[in-house]
């Protein structure tokens, strides 16, 4: 049996998610200003290694969470692991490489998605560290954690390699 639309968003989730994104667009105008047109486009994140999806629009400063898998409209999609797409929007990875090797899928209006690309590297963006400040006081605790996690992230890894 399909899910309703409204049993498929994460609606606990969102205010979290809402909250950073609208605190990187205000932090950085100029990614409105740079997607141009597709800054209405509807563009999905599919995190793989997350039990959900993300919808945005800068346009109207809007995300929306959901159940991955749910099926959501959007006019692009972009998935790959949430380390992969974090470092993509940051500019720490090539995109054109990831695509390539298949750590990361595009479809839909790939201008879409190249164009949220360009708009992000050129903002010169860190998302992790401009996410936890929309956290005011619980920045300090959150990125003590996070720090905690990138250190512990290689053992967790090397303790599950083939």
């Amino acid at each position: 049996m399909a899910m309703k639309k409204d049993q498929q968003r994460l609606t606990f989730f969102e205010p979290v998610v809402r909250r950073v994104f609208r605190t990187i667009l205000d932090a950085h105008p100029e990614i409105t200003d740079r997607l141009g047109d597709y800054a209405a486009s509807r563009i999905r994140i599919d995190v793989r290694d997350a039990p959900f999806c993300m919808v945005l629009q800068v346009a109207k400063r809007e995300i929306g969470v959901y159940r991955r898998g749910a099926k959501v409209k959007s006019d692009a999609q972009i998935s790959g692991s949430f380390m992969t797409l974090l470092k993509l929007a940051e500019g720490g990875d090539d995109g054109d490489s990831l695509f390539f090797n298949r750590d990361i899928e595009i479809s839909g209006d790939t201008e879409a998605v190249v164009a949220l690309r360009n708009a992000l590297d050129d903002s010169d963006i860190d998302i992790i560290r401009e996410s936890l400040a929309a956290f005011g006081v619980l920045a300090l605790p959150l990125r003590i954690g996070y720090r905690v996690f990138q250190d512990m992230q290689p053992i967790v890894a090397g303790m599950f390699a083939p």
